[in-house]
């Protein structure tokens, strides 16, 4: 889930510049691949020797390794990036909370602060790894094949280019109801826990009027419905990913019939029809991965916000409202305990 707080991190410009020149290198190996292998078996099928096909496979297999090296690359560069991040960012996390204290921790809740500071970082060092490559990939990618397909055969072309805004638009309008209820669950997550906090806390106390028992079952109570809301959320997330991928396999297969039917009736040779074949997996997969890992990035995007929250919390005026003064007639009153 691409999120505009990304743009507030450090260096961020830098590195999706460096992960576009990856992209660039990755789809330049994938083209090598199709062309490799695409022209070496069509010289088998027309019963060429093998010494005459073995330079295009060659090609094939070096652009193999090659993209497993630019992978590879790629991987250790986000990883250190977003390690770089977490650690600048937990530095200035516990800076707030070091220099606001128990203001920042009554705002936010204690359990909340800690699995912030705990968990938190770590799910947005996650998010990065995951979000931030496959994003550049597919906004890259596609429009690099589409390019080359439409250069080969431009009927395969136009299909891929209707085909790819319909995907994009289904994506999108499924991951805004799972965000949503990410959202949700991440709010009643941060209740759950600081209510459970705020229990164990107050446990001698409970211990002391007899009630811990009832205190033991609420909580169990709350856990329950926080677990059971969790589950209907990862169904939704399996049901999308589901629908994607089936929606994806469907646009494969349209434009696979289409080179068929118009194999058979010989308006496209055999070279061609192979090289967009061979590419049309490949236009749609940096979608797929984009869309497959959506859903668990939306901790790491909750997490992300939070701690800018926190961290954006300290530099803020302070508050000037003044609470009225305790009476004989004031009264108390509490609502949704």
């Amino acid at each position: 889930m691409f999120d505009k707080a990304i743009f507030k991190l450090p260096y961020i410009h830098r590195t999706l510049v460096i992960l576009v020149l990856f992209a660039l290198m990755e789809t330049a190996c994938i083209l090598g691949e199709a062309f490799g292998l695409s022209r070496g078996l069509v010289a088998l099928w027309e019963g060429s020797v093998f010494e005459d096909a073995l330079w295009n496979l060659s090609l094939f297999a070096c652009s193999f390794v090659c993209v497993r090296i630019t992978l590879d690359l790629r991987e250790a560069f986000i990883s250190s990036y977003a390690l770089r991040c977490a650690r600048e960012t937990r530095k200035n996390l516990f800076g707030a909370l070091f220099q606001t204290g128990a203001p920042l921790a009554q705002r936010f809740g204690t359990a909340t602060s800690a699995a912030m500071a705990l968990e938190g970082i770590d799910k947005m060092k996650e998010y990065l790894e995951l979000v931030l490559p496959k994003l550049v990939n597919m906004m890259v990618l596609p429009l690099m094949f589409t390019l080359a397909i439409a250069c080969v055969d431009w009927v395969s072309g136009v299909i891929v280019i209707i085909l790819l805004p319909s995907m994009v638009l289904l994506m999108v309008l499924i991951g805004k109801t799972t965000a949503e209820k990410s959202r949700v669950q991440h709010g009643a997550f941060k209740v759950m826990s600081n209510h459970f906090i705020d229990s164990v806390r107050g446990l001698p106390t409970l211990s002391t009027f007899a009630v811990s028992k009832t205190y033991a079952d609420r909580v169990y109570e709350v856990s329950e419905r926080f677990r059971e809301a969790t589950m209907k959320m990862l169904k939704s997330a399996q049901l999308s990913g589901a629908v994607l991928d089936l929606f994806a396999t469907l646009a494969i297969a349209a434009v696979s019939i289409m080179l068929g039917l118009r194999l058979i009736d010989g308006s496209l040779t055999l070279l061609p029809a192979l090289f967009v074949l061979i590419l049309a997996p490949e236009f749609f997969r940096p979608i797929r991965e984009y869309a497959s890992d959506y859903h668990a990035s939306l901790d790491g995007v909750n997490s992300l916000h939070t701690i800018e929250s926190m961290i954006a919390s300290v530099s803020a005026p302070p508050s000037t409202k003044t609470l009225p003064s305790w009476n004989g007639s004031s009264t108390l009153k509490l609502e949704g305990v």
